[in-house]
């Protein structure tokens, strides 16, 4: 683009690329900002976004990095892992004054009691509980 110096008045061919820079006249030494390139095209008007796209790219943010961040502080992504769970099984025959104290104790060793039913187990008619747990390996 063609442009002059505004102290020397010196003609000057300075590329596009420097529009709306400063530049050093070559002859003087001034130093000037070089004028924008003029086109015959409207500069497109860009709109900001609305609040609503502003808050719904944060929320996005946010989901983004707990969704990352929650596994690495010891949070479980199970939920959404491809990868089954495996389980170790076990049945347990418990008495019924027993039960109670047979509950405390599978849960607190990471049990979970997946069925359970009330049976005789001898011919005396004793009653005790067959129970199946499970637990993550």
């Amino acid at each position: 683009m063609k442009t002059e110096c505004p102290r020397c008045k010196e003609k000057l061919e300075i590329d596009n690329a420097n529009a709306g820079l400063k530049v050093t006249c070559p002859t003087c030494q001034h130093e000037f900002q070089c004028p924008e390139v003029k086109t015959n095209q409207p500069k497109k008007e860009v709109s900001a976004p609305n609040v609503t796209e502003k808050k719904l790219k944060e929320i996005t943010k946010i989901l983004y990095v707990g969704l990352i961040a929650f596994p690495l502080f010891g949070g479980s992504l199970s939920f959404i892992s491809i990868i089954p769970k495996t389980y170790q099984y076990t049945i347990t025959t418990t008495p019924d004054l027993e039960l109670y104290e047979k509950l405390d104790f599978m849960g607190e060793n990471g049990w979970e009691m997946v069925s359970a039913r009330r049976a005789s187990i001898d011919d005396n008619m004793t009653m005790a509980y067959e129970i199946i747990w499970k637990r993550p390996k």
